[in-house]
């Protein structure tokens, strides 16, 4: 399994977004960020992910999480659509016997594990 499909597995498989933020303060300060996703979670609910306040967390920690779904679809998307623009200009020169192996010649420049 590529790099690529581990992470569309594992998003797939993860609570279905897009989720929302929601920062508690008591008293002048922030006391925790809460991660929900939509369906029954919502702010009513329970939060899928507690962020406490600490020294290395933040609202921007807390707006990465909580976009996190939605930010990956986005680049899964752009992945594909360059995948798709690969096969379109290297198939034609082999016919699809590279690509439609997995082993094309140009797949790594978009599928490279670092």
């Amino acid at each position: 399994m590529s790099r690529i499909e581990e992470i569309r597995a594992r998003l797939e498989a993860a609570t279905p977004g897009p989720w929302h933020m929601r920062k508690l303060i008591i008293r002048d300060r922030i006391y925790r960020w809460e991660i929900f996703a939509p369906h029954g979670s919502g702010y009513g609910g329970k939060p899928i992910a507690v962020l406490t306040d600490g020294f290395t967390t933040t609202d921007e920690t807390a707006e990465l999480i909580a976009n996190a779904p939605a930010d990956l679809l986005l680049l899964l998307a752009v992945t594909d659509a360059i995948d798709e623009e690969m096969v379109a200009r290297c198939c034609p020169l082999c016919s699809g016997t590279y690509h439609h192996k997995g082993d094309c010649p140009m797949t790594p420049l978009v599928d490279a594990t670092p």
